[in-house]
């Protein structure tokens, strides 16, 4: 999470919360959160498990999305 900053500055990191933290919700709204889920589970069911082995092997890339990796455990 960011708070945004000023035309000048950058913005200010106010830490990580996890897509099950109740916190999450309250800040980005009810709205964005439904569709944040929507997303979560879209991309859960389309994207295998990263298995670093596969990745060794040159089978499998880990997926990118703009500046965020998205690591499946």
């Amino acid at each position: 999470m960011f708070e945004r900053g000023d035309r000048q500055g950058k913005a200010k990191d106010k830490g990580v919360l996890s897509v099950d933290d109740p916190l999450l919700e309250e800040a980005i709204g009810s709205e964005l959160y439904t569709k944040l889920l929507e997303d979560v589970e879209l991309l859960d069911d389309l994207i295998e498990p990263l298995d670093l082995e596969r990745v060794a092997a040159g089978d499998q890339s880990p997926m990118f999305f703009g500046s965020a990796m998205v690591l499946h455990e």
